[in-house]
């Protein structure tokens, strides 16, 4: 189930509002459709369930506020799995619980269902104003409201479960919080608590129960803007309620007074790294504090460079100021020439500062074992980066064969990846085939060299029709074939039908 907002209009006149609500009925009910393909249409907090009269009392409400200057109406789509076997009365019962959870429950909408395209979908648009106070309504961040509801929808009404991209966003967060090798507090809290936690609720606790569960890992619940979190004790760490797990929502209001108990022999979170036990990772410790002591030495030497600077510059200024010899504007050229001097030289510290500072930076976990592997040849750093799955590219052009050589390449990338540089583009070496994102010809001709020395055939490409295009050209002129993918199944199909 994906819950969307239409686009809105950016402006709104009266004229505006009125056309908009024109086109978009006009939109849902598909009167250019036959009969059967004829979308099912129904009305919400509407004295009729004729359309037009619907529109009509719409825009009589949108008239009674004046105040409003944006859009009145909300046009949004709730689509579905083809997997999904709806009613009508299903349908409705969905659009009044989204209409509920965005705060539009007591307002008119017209509604329309589609079935006459591969994904089954239910257009719903909804006057703003209220029709008794006359208030205009925006829903509050109605994105991440609606991927909420609609994860709420899937348990209850059991449609087809869709990974929705506030869960994306939870894991690019998580990920990011990995690269220093540490277990993130989100992390670890989900770890240790989440299975048992879940049991719990699900044999009946209530918030004192989940209170006292908690208190056992040193954590407790609070309240924080317009949600809860889970926080820890002792220190400024905290995380989502609902990031923990969504039958939280199932227990109702949480009540303040609910005291966390104190446990002497709570388990508590520390940020122990991944892997501590890793040669690599001491190495890693020990590379970090070297450098933080090398950073501090260059930021301090280039302090005093540039007190040198300025010092100079001011001695300078005080000999123009103090020379009688000249006045008036050869003394203002003068300082202008001292100050733009100052100026540079300062602008040439701080870029060979930068320099200097990269030079010596250790960077995060996964840059460290990127360095580990790219200059130094260690297979046990290329073995973490593929452990730690943080990055999984997808690469649209694809060459497979038989018998690929795993030690390809010499680099390696954050995924673990090894990978050849053509130009600035680069041929990936990713579970046994030769992957890329460029669609360049030379791109293309060190791929298919590569495949040839490495592979034996048939040789398989798969991907953009420029990138097959190029491959199937410099095939030609090595004088070898390749199969596309697609082809293939196309000529069996043939030889069948023949």
């Amino acid at each position: 189930m994906i819950i969307k907002k239409a686009a809105e209009r950016q402006e709104s006149s009266a004229g505006r509002v009125i056309d908009y609500i024109d086109r978009a009925l006009d939109y849902i009910k598909r009167a250019n459709l036959k009969d059967q393909d004829r979308p099912v249409t129904f009305t919400g907090n509407c004295l009729s369930d004729d359309l037009d009269l619907c529109k009509l009392e719409i825009e009589s409400t949108q008239k009674m506020n004046k105040r409003a200057k944006g859009d009145k109406t909300y046009h949004m789509i709730i689509s579905f799995s083809p997997e999904d076997n709806l009613t009508t009365e299903l349908h409705k019962k969905l659009v009044a619980e989204v209409c509920k959870g965005l705060g539009f429950e007591d307002h008119q909408r017209v509604c329309a269902i589609h079935k006459d395209t591969d994904n089954e979908h239910c257009h719903v648009v909804i006057n703003k104003i209220h029709p008794k106070t006359f208030k205009i309504h925006n829903p509050y961040y109605d994105g991440f409201q609606m991927n909420d509801i609609a994860r709420e929808l899937e348990q209850k009404y059991k449609l087809t479960v869709i990974n929705h991209s506030n869960e994306k966003n939870d894991k690019r967060v998580n990920h990011k919080l990995h690269f220093d090798g540490v277990k993130s507090f989100d992390q670890w809290v989900k770890d240790e608590v989440k299975v048992e936690l879940e049991a719990k609720i699900k044999a009946g606790a209530d918030w004192k129960e989940v209170v006292e569960h908690l208190a056992k890992y040193n954590l407790h619940v609070r309240k924080r803007g317009n949600g809860l979190v889970i926080s820890d004790k002792d220190k400024p760490l905290f995380m989502k309620a609902s990031s923990l797990s969504r039958q939280l929502k199932g227990l109702g209001p949480f009540d303040e007074s609910i005291v966390s108990p104190a446990s002497p022999g709570a388990v508590k979170y520390d940020r122990v790294p991944l892997t501590s036990d890793n040669p690599l990772w001491q190495k890693y410790s020990e590379d970090k504090e070297a450098g933080k002591i090398a950073k501090e030495e260059i930021l301090s030497r280039y302090r005093e460079l540039r007190a040198s600077v300025r010092q100079e510059a001011k001695r300078q200024c005080i000999n123009v100021k103090f020379n009688t010899s000249i006045r008036g504007k050869e003394k203002r050229d003068q300082n202008k020439n001292i100050s733009d001097t100052v100026t540079s030289k300062i602008a040439e510290l701080d870029t060979a500062k930068k320099a200097e500072l990269g030079k010596n930076s250790t960077g995060n976990w996964l840059e460290f074992l990127m360095k580990e592997y790219n200059d130094h040849g260690n297979t046990d750093a290329m073995e973490q980066l593929k452990k730690s799955k943080i990055f999984q590219p997808k690469f649209k052009n694809k060459i497979a064969g038989k018998n690929p050589d795993a030690e390809l390449f010499s680099k390696v990338d954050k995924a673990g990846h090894s990978y050849e540089e053509v130009g600035k583009s680069r041929i990936f070496l990713v579970n046994d085939n030769l992957e890329t994102q460029s669609d360049d010809l030379a791109v293309a001709t060190r791929a298919l060299e590569i495949a040839l020395d490495k592979y034996q055939t048939p040789i398989v490409v798969d991907g953009s029709k420029e990138f097959i295009k190029a491959i199937q050209l410099v095939a030609g002129i090595k004088g070898v074939e390749v199969t596309v993918v697609g082809q293939e199944t196309n000529q069996q199909q043939r030889d069948i039908e023949l």
